[in-house]
């Protein structure tokens, strides 16, 4: 059984919407058993989910497992194991008490960090939240926490991610697995027609850097502006309040598409220069190998997370170096061999990534994870 948390039916996804998008396909296609996919949308009209985010996933807490034992009842089929598209507190409650019924293992993929374990102190500085709310998230990450002890197979998406489990009693039975791409553009399709020089995707907020980036810009004295592209499904007064900040329009050209699909993201990237990210946010991993398969350079802040992964794939800078930064940019604009190596070595390592050969390594573990518990008759 599969349980993707979706609560919208449009095409605006988060990082672990895309991984379960594309992954639990992959995953069905590798099993030789009977599978079974469940969403809220299955349970919940859509329109309430939309508008009441919150109050559905605690209704899906208590109807989850019922659907779920009458489907199977009837079905006269039993769970082998229950595979949750991320590990927060709504997915894994309903899961565990099937667990606690029928002897389900529980399988759950990590896409946190370990700032996240901070809880009040983390979303009070990071997100701004009032005091009520950021206590309300306090209480689910600690929920979130002694519920990881019951499950079976945590999976990281990453080295940065595996923290979180190993601050989290389970690092043990944690496993390392990674995001991934859904397709990679050929390099022939690395032409000249990119209109873009610089990609930001993601939402915008305070702690994704987006000032440093802006900061970080060619100066007035660059022989031209600069294209900058910003794709983000953040509200229409956080982007206005951010760059009207730091936005300098002398310098550059902006547009915004906001609310874009997954397919349109995926052709503006293709027209796209370079990205870049000096986040200190670990999710903001799935971006940049979404903007590497479409043949983007990189630019990335020197963390952990992006450099387990992009190695000398990416050019690295310092957060809080704004010059480095620009010289980088401008050395990759105006050098287009140099441009053009980046984003050939961007596609070379997104070809590791695609979905298909994750899904692969990924569901080896899980079988794995049965064959010890064999043999230990459990």
């Amino acid at each position: 059984m599969y349980y993707w948390s979706k609560l919208t039916a449009d095409e605006q996804f988060a990082g672990s919407d895309i991984r379960a998008r594309y992954m639990i396909p992959e995953l069905i296609n590798l099993s030789n058993e009977p599978t079974f996919v469940l969403t809220p949308s299955m349970l919940i009209g859509e329109e309430f989910l939309s508008k009441h985010q919150s109050l559905s996933k605690l209704i899906l807490a208590f109807i989850v497992p019922l659907y779920v034992f009458k489907y199977f009842w009837h079905a006269n089929k039993s769970i082998r194991f229950i595979y949750c598209s991320t590990c927060y507190s709504w997915d894994l409650l309903p899961a565990l008490v099937i667990k606690f019924f029928t002897g389900a293992k529980v399988v759950c993929v990590s896409h946190d960090t370990p700032m996240q374990l901070e809880g009040y102190t983390f979303y009070r500085m990071s997100e701004k939240l009032s005091i009520i709310r950021s206590i309300v998230f306090t209480v689910i990450g600690k929920l979130q926490i002694y519920l990881l002890k019951s499950v079976d197979l945590p999976i990281s998406i990453s080295n940065f991610a595996m923290d979180f489990f190993r601050t989290s009693n389970v690092h043990e039975k944690a496993i390392l697995s990674s995001n991934g791409v859904s397709e990679v553009i050929e390099e022939s399709n690395l032409g000249n027609d990119r209109i873009y020089d610089i990609v930001i995707l993601g939402r915008i907020a305070p702690r994704k850097n987006i000032p440093l980036i802006l900061k970080s810009l060619p100066e007035k004295s660059f022989f031209r502006k600069i294209n900058l592209l910003v794709i983000t499904n953040s509200s229409k007064k956080s982007i206005e309040e951010t760059f009207s900040k730091c936005c300098d329009g002398d310098r550059i050209n902006l547009t915004i598409k906001q609310s874009a699909s997954e397919l349109e993201k995926l052709e503006l990237l293709k027209l796209s220069k370079i990205y870049i990210s000096l986040s200190s946010d670990e999710n903001f991993s799935v971006a940049a190998l979404e903007a590497a398969s479409m043949g983007t350079a990189l630019i990335l802040s020197r963390n952990t997370f992006f450099t387990d992964i992009y190695k000398d794939s990416a050019i690295f800078v310092d957060i809080a170096d704004s010059n480095s930064t620009r010289r980088e940019i401008e050395t990759l604009l105006g050098d287009e061999a140099k441009l053009k190596e980046f984003q050939r070595l961007s596609l070379n390592l997104a070809r590791n990534y695609i979905y298909s050969n994750i899904a692969e390594r990924e569901y080896k573990m899980i079988n794995a994870l049965f064959e010890r518990k064999k043999k230990n008759g459990v």
